[in-house]
């Protein structure tokens, strides 16, 4: 029998190529890092430098490792004098201080903190039975305050609020030149309501 004769280019059986010289190579997905469900979409706010005052060495690790998982820079003090003591190196954006320590009090650390630095937000922590001190330091200038014994959580989220408002807060100026071209009154304006 007759065999049917192929068509088709030279050199090429049925629908197979031969290639010649090595495969290109394919090229590999980078993973990406894990990233923290916590602060996912808030990059920005990773940038926060906090400061845990406690004298209680468990509570304060145990906030440490909480707000770090998070994303934040965090460095801890023993003490309201400790604190004071690294100010200038760690620079912190948010305090988060006892108000019950040997030395200095939270309240005297609150008073010094918003007095030299009216930038940084200052939240204490008080028990149920410190509740006077806690009104106290909030007239002193802290933004907040928390009742022990704290949730890890419920720290982490005040930590951000006041991060964002912050945020907010800087940003504010900015936004009111930009939407105002009005040149801003000079010293010898009245600015204000009529209380009639």
């Amino acid at each position: 029998s007759r065999r049917t004769p192929r068509t088709g280019p030279p050199g090429k059986r049925g629908t197979t190529e031969r290639t010649h010289g090595p495969l290109p190579a394919v090229p590999q997905e980078r993973e990406s890092e894990p990233r923290n469900p916590e602060t996912a979409g808030q990059d920005w706010i990773m940038s926060g430098r906090i400061l845990v005052v406690d004298d209680e060495q468990g509570l304060r690790e145990a906030l440490a490792e909480k707000l770090r998982y998070a994303g934040y820079t965090v460095e801890t003090a023993d003490s309201a004098e400790s604190a004071l003591a690294c100010l200038s190196t760690v620079d912190p954006n948010v305090i988060l201080t006892d108000l019950r320590m040997p030395g200095l009090s939270g309240l005297e650390l609150t008073e010094r903190i918003r007095a030299d630095r009216p930038q940084t937000d200052v939240v204490v922590m008080t028990g149920h039975e410190d509740m006077q001190s806690a009104v106290g330091a909030m007239k002193a200038g802290a933004v907040d305050y928390l009742v022990k014994p704290v949730r890890l959580e419920e720290v982490r989220v005040l930590v951000e609020r006041v991060l964002r408002e912050q945020r907010l807060d800087q940003r504010a100026p900015a936004l009111r030149d930009e939407n105002d071209p009005r040149p801003a009154p000079g010293p010898d304006e009245i600015v204000g309501r009529d209380p009639r």
